[in-house]
């Protein structure tokens, strides 16, 4: 796991230098640091390890290296971590034992967990009332829109969602609501089932005391969000999906719903071998390898061949320059060879699980072929200029797949070129910890779109929490870039390092 170039990221940013020898009073323990550096402005020694995936010596941390650091008053330890990781666990290990993490990439270096006496960023404590699954300023928001095609549904769901308090009841309104809508476009050929899938294995991870955010709620917001913004700009987007595809009847709104509703289902697969873990937060080798085994004979399907070939084909066409697109659009009909690199991205986020965005986009494709060649469906053009785009932007929300994807000058991408993929990165980077009322940790203060600019207004509540999540508001700006329409994110109780 390569670690680039750590000491120099660390130096521009924090103007800690690293010292070419580790210091003579380590010598007395056991523990060696991967390295040591100075921080002359806080006359500081901090001690720093990189650890992968969570594995870590314990034993070590809670004996040796806490002595080490009892015995030096001027010394304080961090740990570090690929932001490809989880670390949930490592989190909690430095909170109890006073040391620092931060995670970083090839590129920027962020405090998770401060030690102590580390001036960062953070947020101004609030007492703030909590709102509930969907805020006011949304369902406000929502009863202003014109020209979405089924608004009268939408309008309707938000009065209810506002008038009632119990979640069971907001749960039925919402299930509701998804089935009218996917019936709205009579060639569509799914269901609601593999979302609903992904809200009762949420359920049965929690049962199995496996912590798992709420993605139901969750998928429903991130739709009803981009409504408001598809609806302020609607000759835009369908502008956008012209020159991207050359049809003319796109129903962007049903794209949207496809889009939002089942981003996030590949989940289920990344996450359900947890169940036979005997210590779900560590990975196991020999289960991973079956599940890799398994995972790679779905590329031998004709569906997924197909997918696949259509999937790398509008991402080849949405890079492109608009002068540079073979329109109209005709996807893999041909078949033949698919760009291999781009391939190769997919198909091993897709065999390794490293990303539940490219999870979702190819066995939901491939879960809709197999419906249509059943039922002897013949509307292609459903496929090319709903279906896919949808699928794309489902695959290209994953963060974990950027850098990749950068690699190969795919990211970052603009907004009139990928239009849903940028739209559902920007929700759901802010609305991703708004999903437990029982624990709110942001409130929504307002979203407002004025000309232009699209800007949402947020307050956090503990300073821990936003220093995880500025991560990804950092990386959103990184990889999307906005031009006509602008994406603005901003956090009204942010307060410099001191």
């Amino acid at each position: 796991m390569p670690i680039y170039d750590l000491p120099g990221l660390l130096k521009k940013k924090f103007g800690w230098k690293k010292l070419s020898k580790i210091p003579r009073f380590f010598d007395a323990y056991k523990w060696r640091p991967k390295f040591v550096f100075i921080d002359r402005k806080a006359n500081l020694y901090i001690a720093a390890d990189i650890i992968f995936n969570q594995q870590f010596p314990e034993r070590i941390y809670r004996s040796e290296v806490n002595k080490v650091v009892h015995k030096n008053r001027r010394l304080r330890v961090c740990l570090f971590t690929s932001a490809k990781y989880q670390y949930n666990n490592l989190k909690k290990f430095c909170v109890k034992n006073d040391f620092g993490l931060k995670i970083y990439t090839n590129i920027s270096v962020n405090t998770i967990v401060p030690f102590p006496s580390e001036k960062v960023e953070g947020v101004s404590l609030v007492q703030k009332a909590k709102e509930g699954w969907f805020p006011r300023t949304i369902l406000d928001n929502l009863k202003n829109i014109k020209k979405i095609k089924f608004k009268d549904l939408i309008i309707d769901l938000a009065g209810k969602l506002e008038k009632n308090s119990g979640k069971n009841k907001k749960l039925g309104f919402v299930c509701k609501f998804i089935d009218d809508m996917l019936a709205s476009h009579p060639k569509f050929l799914g269901s609601s089932i593999p979302f609903m899938k992904l809200s009762n294995f949420e359920n049965l991870l929690n049962f199995s005391d496996i912590v798992c955010r709420d993605h139901t709620f969750h998928s429903a917001r991130v739709f009803l969000i981009g409504c408001v913004i598809i609806d302020h700009f609607y000759d835009k987007f369908i502008s956008y999906y012209k020159n991207i595809l050359g049809a003319h009847k796109i129903n962007i709104e049903y794209m949207w719903l496809i889009t939002a509703l089942f981003h996030d289902i590949g989940r289920i697969k990344q996450e359900a071998h947890r169940i036979f873990l005997s210590d779900p937060s560590r990975e196991n080798p020999v289960i991973n390898d079956g599940i890799e085994e398994e995972m790679r004979k779905r590329w031998k399907e004709n569906e997924y061949i197909i997918s696949l070939g259509n999937v790398v084909e509008l991402v080849k066409q949405s890079s492109r320059s608009a002068g540079q697109r073979d329109l109209p659009f005709v996807g893999y009909a041909l078949g033949g060879a698919i760009d291999s690199k781009i391939a190769y991205v997919f198909q091993e986020n897709y065999n390794k699980r490293k990303s539940h965005g490219v999870i979702g986009c190819f066995d939901l494709s491939a879960d809709l072929l197999r419906k249509m060649q059943a039922t002897q469906y013949q509307n292609k053009p459903f496929l090319l200029y709903h279906m896919f785009p949808a699928l794309v932007a489902i695959a290209l929300h994953d963060w974990k797949l950027w850098k990749e994807l950068a690699e190969l000058k795919i990211f970052p991408i603009n907004f009139h070129d990928f239009p849903l993929a940028a739209l559902l990165i920007y929700i759901d980077t802010w609305d991703d910890y708004k999903r437990d009322q029982d624990d709110e940790k942001i409130t929504i203060n307002d979203f407002s779109i004025a000309g232009n600019t699209v800007t949402v207004d947020l307050t956090w509540h503990k300073i821990n929490d936003y220093l995880e999540e500025k991560f990804k508001y950092e990386s959103f700006k990184r990889n999307v870039i906005t031009s006509d329409i602008k994406l603005e994110i901003v956090v009204s109780n942010v307060k410099s390092a001191q």
